[in-house]
């Protein structure tokens, strides 16, 4: 027996059947378990047991297999494939203790084959704490005996959700304060924004009353200069105005409507007009 299991050892071996790589991580946390054992046993009985004083809530369904005897190991391969594209999260294969030539269906090829290419994840709890079958080297998780199985993926349902009461308390807890302590950076950035506000309007009225004081000083400035360049101008015109000349004794002589500029103009007989100061006269040039 002794030879033929490590000759089947070593050929498993080096087809990778017990590769750590290969090995489909178990969750934490399931909803619902199959185990393959016998159902007439002890077995299923102790795991039942063991679950239910943790947990109500995971559904636990039995594939009634032999466990010993000529055609275990073929029970054993097909209701492992039979289950594995039944949408359980775990799938338990349990035995109790017993001789070498009892858990021998555990040390086939076919068997651990069939374990090996399971995509459910697999736990194998077969013997007792000192047997480690073949089957046990090929599933994903050994566990010393069927109970520490159970144990293993009954999570104490009270517990959780004790926790996770807790986790949701903390996270408003949190939630409550973080707001807090917004709303205090809020109230401070719109007090220091309105105290900014205050600021910016009291320089802006001083720059606009600056501004305005330089215009109305700059326009003033420009007005004043606009005004003595038209004094001088009116005054220039003033001078220069013909009126002007009048009163100094000077005198504007027309004949038909035409200003006479010189004496050749005018010929004996001819009737003109003489504007001066005052007024204007008609005379006859003799």
């Amino acid at each position: 027996f002794y030879q033929k299991i490590e000759e089947l050892k070593q050929r498993l071996k080096e087809r990778g059947v017990f590769d750590e790589d290969k090995k489909i991580p178990v969750p934490a946390f399931v909803n619902n378990v199959c185990v393959i054992t016998s159902k007439s046993g002890a077995v299923i009985h102790d795991i039942i047991k063991t679950v239910r004083k943790k947990n109500k809530s995971i559904d636990i369904t039995v594939c009634d297999v032999r466990v010993q005897g000529t055609y275990a190991a073929a029970d054993i391969a097909q209701a492992l494939k039979r289950v594995d594209g039944l949408g359980f999260d775990i799938v338990i294969v349990a035995r109790g203790g017993g001789s070498l030539e009892d858990l021998m269906p555990f040390y086939t090829e076919e068997v651990a084959m069939a374990v090996f290419e399971m995509k459910t994840p697999i736990i194998s709890a077969v013997g007792h704490e000192t047997d480690f079958s073949i089957c046990d080297m090929a599933a994903d998780l050994r566990m010393p005996t069927p109970t520490a199985a159970a144990e293993y993926i009954a999570y104490d349902e009270e517990e959780l959700k004790s926790e996770i009461l807790s986790l949701l308390n903390r996270g408003a807890q949190l939630i409550s304060n973080n707001y807090e302590y917004k709303k205090m950076q809020l109230v401070s950035a719109m007090k220091s924004v309105s105290s900014r506000a205050n600021e910016i309007l009291s320089e802006c009225a001083y720059n606009l009353k600056t501004i305005n004081a330089r215009l109305v000083s700059s326009v003033s400035a420009a007005f004043a200069q606009k005004q003595s360049q038209a004094g001088r101008v009116i005054a220039a015109f003033d001078k220069s105005s013909p009126l002007r000349r009048l009163d100094a004794g000077y005198f504007k002589i027309e004949k038909r409507g035409r200003i006479v500029s010189k004496v050749s103009d005018m010929e004996r007989g001819d009737t003109v007009e003489i504007y001066g100061a005052g007024g204007s006269v008609n005379a006859v040039i003799l």
